[in-house]
Order: structure tokens, then C-alpha cells, then sequence
């Protein structure tokens, strides 16, 4: 992910440093990707980093690489061929690597504070640590690490505190009516993303972090699952000033 402004003088110093260090380990069926999220959205000044972290890190979650928007042709002093370099015009998978997927994160004030960022994804990072993912997407017991020490988020909402207040109840009542229950941790599991992403957000919310059904039950008759009300949605706009910090 480079800082990418398309300039004439910044690209191809930028692509020279890229190049002098990942075009020997590269060849010409197999160039380094190379992109900018600026391409996508514009620059974003100081938060153009954050950005491109974003970027990456759906990139990666994904495991699909977006092209560069409106590129065609690009500045033949930057020499992507001869470096072993490319820019993707098409939405295309993340090479498999040996099931790791990293990336680089160029990021440079017009200051001149220069930042560079290496991201990994999670799976492969945890499983370079000994730890696997089971079917949702969270870790599994491996070397000793067990999914009961997991934490679940439960989270209820509605629209207004009684409601919140009835559903816990409801939900308590419903659990402890549970009998002969199989796998309570795939059970927790399968909670925790129902009320977490598969229902709507309304105002009035309570959640808590159980390790447990019995946790759970304890929580939903407790303080810590009082309703509470979030914060009004307020409109917010991006103003970009374009290239450079003037207005």
C-alpha cells in the first residue's frame, strides 16, 4: 500500500525505495502488488494512513486485492516492469503464500514524519503461535489456550428500557429452561453473533462479556446489564482541501 499522491517527483523516488528492496525476491510472473487507497478516495491528509490501513486490513479479511481506480497508464519514469512491480487493474485474490497474507503501509507528512506499517492477518498470525479458528471465526484450544476462557459479548437492544429489560428477562428465563445441552461453548457462540450482528440497533442498549450460560444467567438479572441509552446520531462531513494543507 503505497502513499501513492501522483506526483510527478514523489511516485518515482517512492517506487525506487520499494523497489530497492522487494524487486530482487520478485520476478516478472510474480511482481509485488502495489496500490494506493488515494486512487479510491482522494487524499485524506492526516488521516490518509488510517486509511490505508483500512484498506489493507478489508484487503486481507477478504482475501481479495481491489484495483486501482481509474489507473491506465502509468508514469514510465516509475519502471514498474524493470522492478518487478504491479499495479492491479481488476479485483483479483490475495496470492497464497503458504496461507499467510502481509502487507507494507507507506505513509509520508508533508512535514516530513515518514511512518511505514507491516500488517498481518490474524489467522495466520495466531496460527504461527500455535492457535487455529473454528467455524465462526474464533480461536480454538490448541498448546493449552481453550475456547471456554473466551469472552462472548451479549448484546441486547431496543427501542426503548423496558424493552431492554424485558428481553433480558426473557433470555434468562429461556436459558435456564436449557437442558441436556450438548455444546454450551458452539451455543455461546452462536449467541453471541445472533444478537451482535444479526438484529438491528435501536437506542436502548445493555451488554456484558460471559465466559459461561451460568455467567450469562447471573448477568441478566444483574447492574451490569441496566439499559442505557447511546448518543444521538449526529451528520458528519469530510472536507478535503485536495493536495497540500491549504484551504
Amino acid at each position: 500500500e503505497a502513499h501513492g499522491t501522483g506526483t510527478p517527483t514523489g511516485d518515482p523516488i517512492e517506487i525506487e525505495a520499494i523497489s530497492s528492496v522487494f524487486s530482487e525476491s520478485r520476478t516478472p510472473g510474480d511482481p509485488l502488488l502495489i496500490g494506493s487507497v488515494k486512487t479510491n478516495i482522494g487524499h485524506t491528509e492526516t488521516s490518509s494512513g488510517l486509511a490505508s490501513i483500512i484498506r489493507t486490513a478489508l484487503a486481507m479479511e477478504r482475501g481479495q486485492i481491489a484495483p486501482s481506480a481509474t489507473f491506465k497508464e502509468a508514469n514510465p519514469e516509475l519502471r514498474l516492469a524493470e522492478s518487478n512491480l504491479k499495479v492491479p487493474t481488476q479485483l483479483q485474490s490475495w496470492p497464497d503464500v503458504n496461507g499467510v497474507r502481509r502487507a507494507s503501509i507507506n505513509n509520508f507528512g508533508y512535514g516530513g514524519a515518514n511512518a511505514h506499517v507491516i500488517m498481518e492477518s490474524l489467522p495466520s498470525f495466531l496460527a504461527s503461535q500455535g492457535h487455529r479458528y473454528n467455524s465462526l471465526g474464533l480461536p480454538q484450544a490448541m498448546n493449552g489456550w481453550h475456547e471456554h476462557m473466551q469472552p462472548r459479548v451479549i448484546a441486547l437492544s431496543a427501542r426503548d428500557e423496558p424493552a431492554v429489560a424485558a428481553m433480558a428477562t426473557n433470555l434468562k428465563e429461556h436459558l435456564e429452561s436449557l437442558v441436556d445441552l450438548n455444546d454450551e461453548e458452539a451455543y455461546l457462540d452462536s449467541l453471541a453473533y445472533t444478537l451482535g450482528q444479526r438484529r438491528s440497533k435501536f437506542p436502548w442498549r445493555a451488554a456484558t462479556s460471559v465466559k459461561s450460560i451460568s455467567d450469562l444467567v447471573s448477568a441478566l438479572q444483574g447492574p451490569q446489564m441496566k439499559p442505557k441509552k447511546t448518543a444521538s446520531k449526529r451528520n458528519i462531513g469530510f472536507v478535503f482541501s485536495g493536495h497540500g494543507a491549504q484551504w
